[in-house]
């Protein structure tokens, strides 16, 4: 892998390695140029960066927090990815509502990675902000548009769920894999008509009733495995 530019004191090189070296988004080690990647949440660049270096050309990268965006940026100018600061948002049209962007938060000291005192947790930033830096949206639906594609990753924070439940062309979407976040309280700019709490079952009803293959795999550490996890949703009939 190329030396990408990680920050010191930050959890850079703990994404690095869960999603490089664990491969937490089981990603086949070989892909073909024509693959096409949908990454919502790219964080610094990690996913879309082995995305490429495993042979994909076809990758849409978003990223709306500015730091990350940057740095992001900077790690991705070797390759061709389509990067954006754009954040993906719903596709049920009501999404004029303004997104304020949440900042860096600080590691959990009792958490499953030894971290220095006062790291800084890069992967935190939402669009569920009460103010600050607002962000531009852009709809899950819409990029998709008319094509069929083949990997569609989203860690963004909450927001899988408004994006992937107002959707309507998921059934384009050959395999869905992401984080998911369970939140005791949903911003009321999050909140899909005739849904009451978001959970994991939610996102599975969701995804079988679509003919999706899935499996849910809470996160490993018992203090987080109750709120965090991963998904893997396979399309049966692509």
């Amino acid at each position: 892998m190329s030396q990408f530019r990680l920050r010191p004191n930050t959890s850079d090189a703990i994404f690095q390695k869960y999603i490089w070296q664990d491969n937490e988004y089981r990603i086949p080690e070989q892909l073909n140029e024509n693959t096409s990647i949908i990454d919502v949440g790219c964080h610094i660049g990690l996913f879309s960066y082995l995305c490429w270096q495993r042979g994909a050309r076809n990758i849409m990268a978003f990223e709306p927090f500015s730091e990350n965006y940057n740095l992001a940026k900077f790690n991705l100018e070797s390759t061709s990815i389509s990067l954006s600061p754009k954040a993906v948002w719903r596709s049920d049209g009501l999404s004029d509502e303004q997104l304020f962007l949440t900042s860096f938060s600080l590691m959990h000291p009792d958490g499953p990675d030894p971290v220095n005192k006062d790291t800084l947790n890069t992967g935190t930033p939402s669009v569920f902000g009460e103010s600050g830096d607002s962000v531009e949206t852009v709809s899950l639906d819409s990029l998709i548009g008319d094509k069929v594609i083949d990997i569609l990753k989203l860690d963004c924070e909450g927001s899988e769920f408004p994006i992937l439940l107002t959707s309507k062309k998921l059934k384009q979407v050959r395999y869905i894999t992401g984080e998911y976040h369970l939140m005791d309280n949903v911003p009321q700019v999050g909140k899909v008509n005739g849904i009451n709490n978001y959970s994991v079952g939610t996102l599975a009803d969701l995804l079988t009733a679509l003919r999706f293959k899935i499996e849910i795999v809470p996160f490993k550490d018992p203090l987080f495995s109750d709120t965090t996890g991963n998904f893997f949703a396979y399309n049966l009939d692509l």
